[in-house]
């Protein structure tokens, strides 16, 4: 957050007047103002970049003006101016001699963010029209497009030929059908060829739309998180008012049937003090009758003259002892006096207090109340979190994200529809290609064909072949030469000696090779970005253009060792290097010795405010 990054932009701005972001997709223009100056009213931009190329020096300027707070980039005003060795060049040329000297398509492969490295690597590994994209950017810093200019000049040629053939041939009568067949095939291929252009056009808008949109989208991330949270916390908050209305309404169904409650503490009292009552009359009764039955005996031993244990005769004072036991047993029977009845009175009257003493209502009560309760408080604390985000989310219109959403989601539907029918008529133009070729034959070899545009035709057409077998030829050659260099490049970074290099596919993606030479389909991140590094230096060690090299963010995922490993490589990368570098990723006592000697300048931004920055020289 010091201006690093927007140093890196203002590079690409001032050359091509547009930038990429983190994701490889345009960054609006409308972005890169100034938020002081903005906030100021004052909606300009401006650059100026020197640089030096075949030994004339350059100065580029590119300025954007607005009279108002701009919403889109087609509210600015642009003015650009190239001087050449002190002189203005005309306006109409500048855009041609940048391209001349560095073309967009390549300038990826010098100025590229170390945090997107492993990017190109996913993109060259992935089939699709994006790695198809990239792979004609490579071709193109490599220098094929002159071979492939040339087949296109061929082609060309070819099909100026055989409209001439079709036209001498149509002098024989003889050919009428064979050229009216040529002919219908030659119009449905042109027709064909030019639908292809009008798909290829419509495909890169679309891609354009799709990339604006997606930027759009990324810029509500945080904003569609909140949504997405606010509608998880909406969710929560129904379920948990329904559950918080079942536990209310649960406790008004408690008191209102079990009105009783407060008094059940009461009840389960007078329920055990019942049936203790109880209890005492029953070990009563049952005395009783133990005393009963001791009495019935006491009385027979009294009455007896004999003893009923060994027969012997009784005396008189023993049969008075035993009277005197059966009066003592008649008294006590006499001071216990049960009542039978009242039993039963006190089991009726514990039936009715028991109903009163059930604990089931009090403790689902319970219950139900402490669930309402800590429902009440998880209710509030969702409700001041949703407000919370509802309170963030009031400068933002849900509507105006959810529409967006649409868009892209129509515009994805929309590229994949029109990928399909892109593929159908490139098949279509293959079928018509050579339907068209047999006709031709035919038509040579036809009596009356004019023999020297036969001949020329099949010139054109062999030639045509040749150059395309060479481009093939060439472009395997390219291929082999690119992971030649970028394998030197890597086993020179990499920490890992049991790697043995990298190996190529059709889309310059690179493999890791073990010592077996078997392929490492698993990689990290940092090997990742030092396959990514391998694959750059490999290209500028084999491009037709030279350039400066811009690496934003370079060591990131990577460790000490493989820092020291590139920065060592760096300095043999290109004819300038610049690094961006921040202080997490370069230690300066440490890791500039891997550089001494090569150091032209080195600066520091320092930091002015929140949004403003400005650059010292350190050496």
């Amino acid at each position: 957050m010091r201006g690093k990054t927007s140093l890196f932009n203002a590079i690409k701005w001032v050359l091509y007047g547009e930038t990429s972001g983190r994701r490889g997709r345009q960054v609006p223009t409308t972005s890169l103002l100034s938020y002081d100056a903005t906030d100021a009213g004052d909606f300009h931009i401006a650059v100026e970049l020197d640089f030096e190329h075949d030994e004339t020096d350059y100065r580029l300027e590119r300025q954007v003006q607005a009279a108002t707070r701009p919403l889109t980039d087609r509210d600015f005003t642009e003015s650009v101016r190239l001087r050449r060795t002190g002189h203005l060049v005309p306006t109409e040329d500048i855009d041609r001699i940048i391209r001349d000297i560095l073309h967009p398509d390549i300038s990826r492969f010098f100025f590229f963010d170390g945090e997107m490295l492993n990017q190109y690597e996913i993109l060259l590994g992935e089939p699709g029209r994006d790695s198809e994209l990239v792979r004609q950017s490579i071709e193109q810093i490599l220098g094929l497009p002159a071979l492939q200019l040339l087949v296109g000049d061929l082609a060309d040629a070819k099909k100026d030929i055989e409209r001439r053939l079709l036209r001498s041939a149509e002098l024989v009568r003889r050919n009428e059908s064979v050229v009216a067949s040529a002919r219908q095939a030659s119009e449905e291929l042109e027709a064909n060829e030019q639908d292809l252009g009008s798909l290829e056009e419509v495909h890169k808008e679309l891609i354009a739309e799709r990339d604006q949109l997606a930027d759009a989208l990324e810029q509500f991330a945080e904003i569609q998180a909140d949504l997405r949270e606010i509608d998880r916390i909406e969710a929560n908050l129904t379920n948990h008012r329904a559950m918080s209305d079942e536990a209310r309404d649960a406790c008004r169904v408690l008191i209102q049937e079990a009105w009783w409650m407060p008094a059940s503490a009461m009840a389960r009292e007078r329920s055990d003090a019942l049936l203790a009552e109880a209890q005492q009359v029953g070990d009563r009764i049952e005395h009783e009758a133990t005393l009963r039955v001791e009495l019935q005996n006491a009385r027979q031993a009294s009455s007896s003259a004999h003893c009923e244990a060994c027969g012997q005769p009784l005396t008189a004072e023993l049969r008075a002892q035993r009277e005197g036991r059966a009066s003592e047993i008649e008294r006590e029977i006499a001071g216990l006096s049960p009542n039978t009845a009242a039993l039963g009175d006190i089991f009726a009257a514990r039936r009715d207090v028991e109903r009163f003493a059930d604990r089931g209502p009090t403790e689902r009560l319970v219950e139900s109340e402490r669930l309402y309760r800590r429902l009440g408080l998880e209710i509030r604390r969702q409700e001041q979190e949703a407000e919370a985000i509802r309170e963030r989310l009031k400068a933002h219109d849900r509507n105006e994200i959810a529409a967006l959403e649409l868009q892209y989601e129509q515009c994805v539907r929309q590229i994949v529809d029109i990928e399909g029918k892109i593929d159908d008529a490139t098949a279509k133009s293959v079928e018509l290609r050579a339907r068209l070729s047999r006709l031709q034959q035919q038509i040579a070899e036809s009596p009356g064909a004019d023999p020297r545009i036969v001949a020329e035709s099949a010139l054109y057409t062999a030639l045509h072949g040749l150059f395309t077998k060479a481009v093939n030829t060439f472009r395997q050659e390219l291929r082999r030469q690119v992971q030649d260099q970028a394998t030197e490049v890597f086993r020179s970074i990499t920490t890992e000696p049991g790697y043995s290099g990298l190996r190529i596919n059709d889309t310059y993606g690179l493999t890791i090779l073990d010592d077996h030479n078997r392929e490492i389909r698993e990689r990290s991140a940092g090997a990742e970005q030092v396959v990514a590094l391998s694959l750059i230096g490999g290209l500028n060690r084999s491009a037709t253009r030279t350039a400066p090299v811009v690496m934003d963010t370079p060591f990131c995922r990577l460790d000490v060792r493989h820092r020291e490993n590139i920065l060592r490589f760096v300095p043999t990368l290109a004819g300038q290097v610049v690094l961006l570098v921040q202080s997490g990723e370069l230690d300066r006592e440490r890791d500039l010795g891997y550089l001494a000697g090569v150091v032209g300048r080195e600066y520091t931004i320092v930091r002015d405010g929140p949004t403003r920055s400005h650059l010292e020289q350190l050496s």
